[in-house]
């Protein structure tokens, strides 16, 4: 089940929530398709809980007009780049970040 929050100034938030009310994983798009956010809990990988929060945003961005979802992978992050590359998205440059989380990293983007 996802819960979800819309606030014009802020990214669109999606919230998936197991049957027990663990919180299995969470995304964010902006209007302009950039996935600001999406994680989800270790014990919910592999379930189909990504994929559902990958086309809600897809969905998300395109009724706002977004003609492309986009993101950044850490060039280390393996897993997320064989995840988000199995679901159509390809590697449109390598860029240095100023981020806590990565100095480096792939932009990948998907038409909608």
């Amino acid at each position: 089940r996802f819960i979800t929050s819309v606030s014009p100034s802020q990214p669109s938030t999606a919230v998936a929530v197991s049957s027990c009310g663990h919180v299995c994983g969470v995304a964010e798009v902006k209007r302009n398709g950039y996935i600001w956010n999406l994680v989800v809990d270790l014990a919910c990988r592999r379930q189909g809980v990504g994929s559902k929060l990958l086309s809600w945003c897809a969905t998300r961005a395109r009724s706002q007009g977004a003609k492309e979802l986009w993101l950044y992978v850490g060039v280390d992050n393996v897993d997320g780049l064989a995840f988000y590359e199995h679901l159509g998205f390809v590697v449109d440059s390598v860029e240095a970040r100023d981020s806590k989380d990565f100095s480096k990293c792939f932009r990948l983007s998907r038409g909608l």
